[in-house]
């Protein structure tokens, strides 16, 4: 290798020499130098030129390379290349100043992604492996994305039955008013807890399940209340803890606990192909009960959620905070929003990546962060996280920040 002075030497010493021609072996009728990019400025209309261009063997535009002198910082030039790389419609870029080497990755909606970012004497030491995996096999990966558009086209998709869960939401917290006569508050506290339990039940063997039949069986109502208090207890804590006090009791009567779990054992399953359709419908079944007087908030319109996330260019790897979550509407765009990248990234970059798409959502569920002074609102957001399927056990990634001690606690 050599020691590069200037710009000039690290485009053609150090990109075309040897990046193109010795590590990535590109053969030289798909590489174009100075290409002129296009591009507004305010309201003036200029032409700059992009160092190289480099095309796959089917003629389409796949990376863009810019060069920089050996003492320029990468980071002041992410505009630059960014606007090279969407210009030219390129899914990849790279920005390297002959000492270091920055590879980034484009998707729709105007996502950008630093892919790999490494020193050039780290990538000589692994044989530029980690490079390599990015930019190699590329006929094959799209041949395969081909295919594989070609099978899903030529199969026949049944449409699923869909259920209305908003439609079971309202009947069930209907029906624990009208047998117990809470007030709306307290119904839907209620309603919480019992989708809790049809949660854990989910998870559980028969045998340790609350079931209609095991209430029924303790004949004494005193009793009955014992068993459901002891065991949801002792269940909540194992499985989701922190979500409801140490003591908390299931403030309902045998008799409608029976009826709301016969109801949601009919019309409810946690692990099914509607996470999308329980999500949503939770969302909209929730305002409409404690709207203002309940959680005491007011919940941001859909829409301004799904504009501010935009504006935020979430990336698939990112950290996400909400300070004041609410019901949790905030988290919930962002997870989708990060699943639909994750979705949307091509096999070549998973196999650089050495991850699945699976994988990369489990990362995904750690890196989602809420904090609310309401308890009730963080257990709130924390169903409606588990019913869009953001958190697992002993995942629940929200916090209570109690108004007047302001002493955090972490569930």
């Amino acid at each position: 290798m050599h020691l590069f002075k200037s710009e000039a030497d690290v485009e053609t010493k150090f990109v075309y020499d040897y990046l193109l021609k010795e590590v990535l072996k590109i053969p030289v009728g798909q590489i174009s130098f100075h290409v002129p990019v296009k591009f507004n400025q305010g309201h003036e209309r200029k032409t700059k030129e992009a160092d190289v261009l480099v095309k796959d063997e089917f003629g389409n535009n796949f990376f863009v390379i810019d060069s920089k002198a050996p003492n320029q910082n990468l980071e002041t030039f992410f505009g630059q290349i960014d606007s090279y790389a969407f210009s030219l419609e390129t899914p990849l870029s790279i920005l390297t100043n002959g000492n270091r080497l920055i590879v980034r990755i484009y998707q729709e909606g105007n996502k950008k992604t630093v892919l790999l970012d490494k020193l050039v004497e780290e990538l000589k030491k692994e044989n530029f492996s980690s490079l390599i995996s990015i930019f190699s096999n590329v006929e094959l990966a799209k041949k395969n994305e081909i295919e594989s558009v070609k099978e899903k086209s030529a199969k026949k998709i049944d449409k699923p039955k869909v259920i209305n869960y908003r439609r079971t939401f309202r009947n069930i917290h209907n029906k624990i008013r009208s047998i117990d006569k809470l007030d709306p508050s307290a119904s839907f506290d209620e309603f919480s807890k019992v989708l809790f339990i049809k949660i854990i039940n989910d998870e559980l063997p028969r045998a340790e399940q609350l079931t209609i039949q095991k209430i029924k069986n303790m004949e004494v109502l005193r009793h009955q209340k014992d068993f459901i208090d002891s065991w949801f207890e002792e269940k909540v804590q194992d499985y989701y803890p922190g979500i409801f006090a140490s003591n908390e009791k299931v403030n309902l009567s045998p008799e409608a606990l029976m009826e709301v779990l016969n109801q949601l054992n009919e019309n409810f399953e946690l692990k099914d192909s509607f996470t999308d359709v329980k999500g949503r419908a939770f969302e909209e079944f929730l305002p409409s009960q404690l709207r203002g007087k309940g959680l005491g908030q007011f919940f941001t319109p859909r829409t301004v959620v799904d504009f501010m996330v935009s504006l935020a260019e979430i990336s698939f790897n990112d950290k996400v905070l909400d300070f004041a979550s609410g019901s949790g509407g905030f988290l919930i765009k962002a997870f989708s929003e990060k699943k639909k990248l994750i979705e949307e990234l091509p096999p070549v970059f998973l196999e650089a990546l050495g991850k699945t798409k699976e994988d990369l959502e489990e990362e995904a569920k750690t890196q989602i962060f809420g904090i609310d002074a309401e308890p009730r609102a963080v257990r709130t957001a924390k169903m409606n996280m588990l019913l869009w399927e953001m958190v697992s056990k002993f995942n629940m990634v929200m916090a209570y920040l109690p108004r007047i001690t302001l002493e955090k606690t972490i569930w």
